[in-house]
């Protein structure tokens, strides 16, 4: 059985949350896409998994004297937020959290223990079933299919943050109904629906959350500019995504799935 980690970036309006308004994301800026990744490993390799992240952790402690129980979470590392703000880590510049960033990358794509598929939703795409206020379906859409296509065998879904039924309905929907090409095709080997923790509990969840957040910043450039080529420095893609995932995508980023997608040439 898989283990998938998964987490969002970018900001989306879904008016499953509030009908007949428009809802955002509280505190996210407006961005051109809506990132959605998914960690994936196997559940006979989550302790070595995690020894490897504690050990790491370990590392960054020694180095930056963060302890290995405190979130890094990518917007407020990057942007300073938060406990990032205080007095006390007013010697922790901008660049060296950055650096911290990349490092940590760098560092899951050498360990090459778990796979990464991840959504990229272009919310100003011309395709009429695309819009900020429909990219946060197709994301989960997609990724759910990507998934049941590749994985070939049962999995968990491990969510970041509360309880979500906008998530859960989709899931259960696709379950039973799931059209592709005209053809009913349902999900067949999620286990249960997703289950929610709170990433600052979980190395895993944190760790999604950076691959998503610098994934956001390759395809949306207007801010962090410098972070716009980490996933290509780092090559975590390149030793870590489901290259089999997508077809367009399989030389450059692989595992990632641009939404739309470019059909394939004949």
């Amino acid at each position: 059985m898989k283990l998938v980690y998964v987490d969002e970036s970018g900001s989306f309006n879904d008016s499953s949350y509030r009908p007949g308004t428009t809802w955002v994301s509280p505190g996210v800026r407006s961005t051109s896409h809506f990132i959605l990744t998914a960690l994936i490993m196997d559940s006979n390799e989550w302790r070595a998994n995690f020894q490897r992240f504690k050990k790491l952790r370990q590392n960054i402690k020694d180095v930056y004297g963060i302890p290995l129980s405190e979130c890094l979470h990518a917007t407020e590392l990057v942007a300073g937020q938060q406990k990032w703000a205080h007095i006390s880590r007013s010697g922790f510049l901008r660049q060296k959290r950055v650096t911290l960033l990349k490092t940590m990358l760098h560092e899951y794509g050498q360990w090459g223990s778990f796979q990464i598929i991840a959504v990229a939703v272009d919310k100003g795409s011309l395709v009429a079933s695309i819009s900020p206020a429909t990219c946060r379906e197709k994301a989960y859409e997609n990724l759910l299919n990507r998934l049941n296509q590749t994985i070939h065998e049962d999995f968990m879904i491990i969510h970041d943050g509360a309880e979500d039924l906008a998530i859960i309905r989709q899931t259960r929907k696709l379950q039973v109904m799931n059209v592709i090409n005209s053809q009913n095709r349902p999900i067949k080997h999620l286990l249960e629906d997703p289950l929610f923790k709170i990433g600052r509990h979980s190395y895993f969840l944190q760790a999604v959350d950076q691959v998503a957040y610098s994934l956001l910043h390759y395809y949306d450039r207007r801010a962090n500019t410098d972070l716009a080529e980490f996933v290509i420095e780092t090559k975590i893609l390149e030793r870590l995504g489901v290259a089999a995932a997508c077809h367009v995508t399989q030389t450059t980023l692989p595992g990632v799935v641009p939404v739309p997608t470019p059909r394939r040439q004949p």
